[in-house]
């Protein structure tokens, strides 16, 4: 449980960097992490989150700056944490 809860606290330090790279440390913890991070999530709110950050990073780097990239950034960090939260 440290090594989620470790993983958690480093998400929870992406909150304000809605940025490409986030995105991706974000979507790199969750896939290489899934099993970890299924013993507290449901496993179809994964998925979906998965598909979020997926869809984020594959975003075109012209767009990476816009309110649209940010807002679709922030949505789904938001969504994530909220059920990140309710395993501790």
């Amino acid at each position: 449980m440290a090594r989620l809860e470790q993983m958690i606290d480093e998400i929870k330090g992406l909150r304000n960097e809605t940025n490409h790279r986030s995105s991706l440390r974000i979507l790199t913890l969750l896939q290489n992490n899934k099993k970890l991070f299924l013993e507290g999530v449901d496993s179809d709110y994964l998925e979906m989150a998965l598909k979020n950050f997926e869809d984020l990073c594959d975003t075109p780097s012209k767009e990476y700056n816009t309110p649209g990239y940010i807002r679709d950034y922030q949505k789904s960090y938001e969504s994530l944490m909220f059920h990140l939260n309710k395993v501790f």
